[in-house]
């Protein structure tokens, strides 16, 4: 009988450790990390040619590429994958390291990384494209949409809008019931979690800042809803076609799936992980990939970035967004330790001095990362880290590794 009970024990272990593999995306503002520092590459190698838009090769400046291998050697990095903007084009990339450790497989510009809470940036801005359908609004109650009555209980007579979710002022916390939504099969749905008990705090909506990753997962539960359609469909169809990129929320739908990266760090993320990472598939209750399924390479990323940046249209001229939608995706509607909260974006002015640029972090599984960009300028970069020591800045609010980078090379300083 006690060898049953102990077999049992085991097995309830393994599978707690599977179900906490499944998606633990988290952000910069909240509270600074406390897992430990681990050294977990030794020698890695280096590319020396880069890539613009049109694939045409361009070498990085010799005098820069050295300074950048510093900075993976400093932080021991396993793999890095880099895109910078200039003029709202790709002016280069930067690779480092591997993106298969254990068979030595280097980084390339192709290679697609799950890059954690920068997804959030494509997921608003696909709730901000079905605003100029005219399908939703970003002051509507969300209750219209979810086809439930969602409000805090603390204040049942205010309303909680899609641009409260957005900006994360909507007072939705990642509550336990959120937590067991992820690692429970996908089995709880989006109104078992937002009408359990701590899903929301106690302060009044619109006027706190809180980080939720659930906010954004009911965003991209009511894109579904409005449409009938499932998420990771809408963002293809709206800006990943568009844009000729390829990438995907869910891994098992990319065109490519070789170029997938393991990420290695914090619990790590192998790409058999991805590639059989379980989901809701029921319309409406996509709670589980689109705070920080994304996979995508750095330069693909950054073609999204510079459509962003440019108002809204394509280098081809093509508009994906309109001017109105971008104008308000970047408005800063509610502020905490210096960043301006839009939508998947933040009004960031601790990088550089009396510069203002737009940008977002990410970290999962061992990934660091962030996207910065100066819509005034058209300058930005896109920094994806799959493995490395890290702490943060809590003074600037981004990865001291990613500060290197940006600070390195970010254009126009």
């Amino acid at each position: 009988m006690k060898k049953s009970l102990t077999f049992i024990l085991v097995l309830s272990v393994i599978f707690a450790c599977l179900y906490t593999k499944l998606n633990n995306d988290s952000h910069v503002i909240p509270t600074k990390p406390t897992t430990e520092r681990k050294v977990i590459a030794t020698t890695v190698p280096v590319t020396d040619v880069t890539y613009d838009f049109s694939g045409k090769a361009v070498t990085l400046p010799e005098k820069l590429k050295a300074e950048a291998d510093k900075i993976s050697a400093k932080y021991n990095a396993v793999g890095i994958q880099i895109a910078v903007m200039k003029n709202n084009e790709l002016a280069y990339t930067y690779e480092y390291g591997y993106s298969d450790l254990y068979n030595k497989t280097p980084v390339n510009s192709d290679n697609k990384f799950r890059v954690a809470s920068l997804a959030k940036f494509v997921t608003d801005a696909v709730f901000m494209k079905l605003c100029d359908q005219g399908k939703v609004s970003i002051d509507a109650d969300i209750s219209d949409y979810l086809g439930f009555t969602a409000r805090n209980p603390y204040y049942p007579d205010v309303i909680v809008t899609p641009a409260m979710l957005m900006s994360h002022s909507g007072t939705i916390v990642d509550s336990d019931a959120f937590t067991r939504s992820l690692y429970n099969n996908s089995s709880y749905t989006i109104q078992e979690v937002l009408n359990s008990p701590g899903t929301f705090c106690s302060a009044e909506p619109g006027k706190f800042y809180y980080y939720s990753n659930f906010s954004v997962a009911v965003i991209g539960a009511i894109c579904e809803l409005v449409t009938n359609r499932p998420f990771y469909e809408l963002a293809k169809e709206f800006f990943f076609d568009p844009l000729e990129i390829d990438a995907s929320y869910l891994a098992c739908e990319l065109e490519n799936k070789d170029l997938i990266a393991n990420i290695y760090g914090n619990g790590g993320l192998s790409v058999s992980d991805q590639l059989y990472a379980r989901f809701h598939p029921t319309i409406g209750q996509t709670h589980h990939i689109v705070q920080g399924n994304l996979i995508v390479s750095a330069k693909d990323y950054m073609k999204f970035v510079a459509m962003i940046s440019a108002g809204g249209v394509t280098e081809k001229g093509e508009r994906l967004l309109s001017e109105k939608s971008v104008e308000e995706m970047l408005k800063s509607r509610i502020y905490a330790e210096g960043l301006g909260s839009g939508f998947g974006t933040e009004e960031n002015k601790n990088i550089f001095v009396n510069r203002t640029l737009y940008s977002h972090t990410g970290n999962s599984y061992g990934l660091y990362s962030i996207y910065a960009f100066d819509p005034e300028t058209g300058d930005g970069i896109t920094i994806l880290t799959s493995g490395a020591n890290v702490n943060y800045l809590d003074d600037i609010g981004i990865y001291d590794i990613c500060y290197d980078y940006v600070k390195l090379l970010f254009p126009g300083q």
